[in-house]
């Protein structure tokens, strides 16, 4: 009896094997809508959920060096819902990658806030350190309170950052009690700005830019870029 019941049991672990029954894996994570986050393979960013994972990986600490110097690039427009906007690479960092908008808009960036110590740099992404690039915004609001939040719609900051082909549509406005421009408010020695177009309104009771804010523009070419927003400056 004993064997017969130990052939059974056999028998059920073969049959289980060959047909691929009982638990399954876990599944791999798997970032965004797909990619390898490579120039030839960038991880794409399909939904306002990929743009809001991008925001949360890069400012967690053990995600965080992961996804350090990792290409993305849009698939379609996104509509980010006006919810209030945590930026890329917000916590004490900079955003290193490229991120390519491949011709496409977000919408709905909101960012409504007051600037605290270690969190002064507000736009899409916090510090920009690597590229930017071919991407609209409209439909949006950033309104920065408190001493030294520097508020732009792409970037509140760049150090050896570059943004080209960048827009902001006059349905953008932006305000902020120190530094604000409409692609980024605050440039650092080695960025530069190329083809960038700003139509956003822009209002600050500090320093104030058109594409770009104050930096150190000897060294940080602004190259074809234009002007047609509302820039007043209450400082």
């Amino acid at each position: 009896m004993k064997k017969y019941i130990l052939c059974i049991v056999l028998l059920g672990s073969i049959f289980l094997a060959l047909t691929g029954c009982g638990s399954a894996p876990a599944a791999a994570d798997t970032p965004f809508s797909g990619g390898a986050g490579t120039p030839e393979d960038p991880y794409r960013i399909s939904t306002d959920a990929d743009l809001w994972e991008l925001a949360e990986r890069t400012n967690r600490g053990d995600a965080r060096e992961a996804f350090a110097g990792a290409c993305y690039i849009l698939t379609g427009d996104i509509d980010l819902g006006s919810k209030n906007w945590t930026p890329i690479a917000m916590e004490g960092t900079a955003f290193t990658g490229t991120l390519d908008g491949d011709g496409h808009t977000v919408r709905g960036l909101k960012i409504h806030a007051t600037a605290k110590s270690g969190q002064t740099d507000f736009g899409l992404v916090s510090r920009n350190q690597g590229t930017i690039r071919n991407l609209t915004i409209s439909d949006s609001s950033i309104q920065i309170k408190g001493s030294g939040g520097n508020a732009a719609a792409f970037a509140g900051s760049a150090f050896n950052g570059t943004f080209e082909n960048c827009r902001t549509t006059a349905s953008v406005e932006i305000s902020s009690s120190y530094c604000a421009a409409g692609i980024c408010a605050n440039l650092n020695k080695g960025s530069a700005l190329s083809g960038c177009a700003n139509s956003a309104n822009i209002t600050s009771t500090g320093d104030v830019g058109q594409a770009a804010g104050s930096g150190c523009y000897v060294s940080c070419p602004i190259t074809d870029c234009t002007n047609d927003g509302t820039v007043t400056s209450q400082g």
